[in-house]
């Protein structure tokens, strides 16, 4: 699992009193979608790896 820190964002809040924690989750998840894209055959690699080791039907 990869995750990230962002600030929490009310879906039903006011926009505008909460535009600066908007944007920082958007940056946040444009730079994790960049490490994704720059990392793939490392991950589907360590995709392979789990899924040789993990005994059948356990996923």
């Amino acid at each position: 699992m990869i995750s990230a820190e962002t600030p929490k964002v009310d879906q039903f809040g006011d926009f505008d009193a909460q535009r600066d924690a908007i944007v920082q989750v958007i940056r946040t998840t444009e730079r994790l979608l960049d490490w994704l894209q720059a990392h793939r055959t490392e991950i589907r690699e360590w995709s392979l790896i789990v899924d040789q080791e993990m005994p059948q039907g356990s996923q």
